[in-house]
């Protein structure tokens, strides 16, 4: 335990963490409070609370294998050419889904693996981890705060209470590429991610779809790209929407959630002044 800290972050908990778990038995582990609600403010606070070189993110959620800590500073020591890294995020349901939801398991974090992923290419999202589970080395980090600090429009990347807006673990480990570093996902690092049956319903599914449509485009057009035409242009738009009434009912529900979450991107990268909203 004196080779690493645990620092448990309450996020604008109702009932404080601090009274519910004693962190006594750890030398270097401590509480800390963050007001802000949302997941961007509390990983953000641990960042900045860190004092080590390498952080673990764990979502309250996760459940790591017994040998994960391990096994991630020997890859942090093997592969010093990594900035950011995880593993195999495998389901536990909390009661056994319909079939027809596989299809959407990705969008949940549930991301198992056969075989090692590497990459320099910020397009390979295969090979990006997300945050819960994942190692990021300090210089990774330092450099996503400096992003944040200039240009605060990154920060409406998060899940913020009931606001299904993600995209935060992405930007993040972009951060790895601007530095000449790689992400991976190794599949010798197991975490089990807890799946409550409500996730699992078409409704959270539909939400989540949409939310993730949007987060993208917010992303991609802080990060220089361009928003797709058919959510830019209204007419393509319009086209696309009434494509959709092609498919089958359920098929069609998810992609016209997918063309939803586009245009309210473009919308919000208006809002927030993006130039790649303006370039269409």
């Amino acid at each position: 335990m004196a080779e690493w800290e645990l620092l448990l972050i309450d996020n604008a908990s109702t009932v404080a963490v601090g009274t519910r778990f004693d962190l006594s038995w750890h030398p270097n582990g401590r509480h800390i409070v963050e007001s802000e609600l949302g997941i961007s403010a509390a990983r953000i606070r641990g960042m900045r609370e860190a004092a080590t070189d390498l952080i673990l993110y764990v979502d309250d959620d996760n459940l790591l294998a017994s040998d994960y800590l391990r096994r991630g500073l020997e890859l942090a020591r093997q592969h010093p050419e990594v900035g950011c890294w995880g593993g195999q995020l495998l389901p536990e349901f909390e009661e056994k889904p319909a079939a027809w939801t596989e299809r959407w398991w990705s969008y949940l974090a549930i991301r198992p693996l056969s075989a090692d992923l590497r990459t320099r290419n910020p397009r390979e999202y295969d090979s990006i981890p997300p945050t819960a589970g994942a190692f990021i080395r300090r210089c990774v980090w330092e450099r996503y705060l400096k992003v944040i600090q200039e240009d605060p429009r990154h920060l409406v990347l998060g899940l913020r209470g009931t606001k299904r807006i993600s995209g935060q673990d992405t930007d993040i480990a972009l951060c790895s590429f601007e530095l000449g570093l790689e992400t991976a996902r190794f599949a010798e690092l197991r975490l089990v991610h807890i799946m409550p049956r409500n996730r699992l319903e078409e409704g959270y599914l539909l939400r989540l779809v949409e939310s993730i449509s949007f987060s993208t485009v917010i992303l991609e057009g802080l990060r220089g790209g361009k928003p797709p035409v058919t959510a830019a242009r209204l007419t393509a738009y319009a086209r696309e929407w009434m494509r959709g009434w092609r498919l089958p009912k359920r098929t069609r529900r998810f992609y016209h959630a997918e063309l939803r979450g586009r245009r309210h991107g473009v919308h919000e990268l208006t809002r927030l002044g993006s130039p790649a909203a303006s370039a269409l």
